[in-house]
């Protein structure tokens, strides 16, 4: 777990996953979030993304709790020391 001075990134729970996969079911956030075309997901695929908890993927919440989000990191690269977030 990470924590500043206004979030926390933490392991993706069980519980997260109905309101992630909500957020990725509604095409102005996936507009948003990947940066071009939003691609419509059904709610078992969303469901499917955020319970597979790959490596270097964290909820984002509030320091109260409220989860805002995920993120992660991806295209890791340990030799040239370098990933996209």
């Amino acid at each position: 777990m990470y924590e500043g001075k206004l979030v926390r990134l933490r392991a993706k729970r069980e519980e997260d996953a109905a309101l992630l996969a909500r957020w990725f079911c509604d095409l102005e956030t996936a507009r948003l979030a990947d940066g071009g075309a939003p691609f419509p997901k059904s709610r078992d695929e969303a469901m499917e993304r955020v319970k597979a908890h790959e490596r270097g993927e964290f909820a984002v919440e509030t320091l109260d709790g409220r989860l805002l989000g995920d993120c992660g990191c991806y295209d890791v690269s340990e030799r040239n020391r370098s990933c996209q977030v």
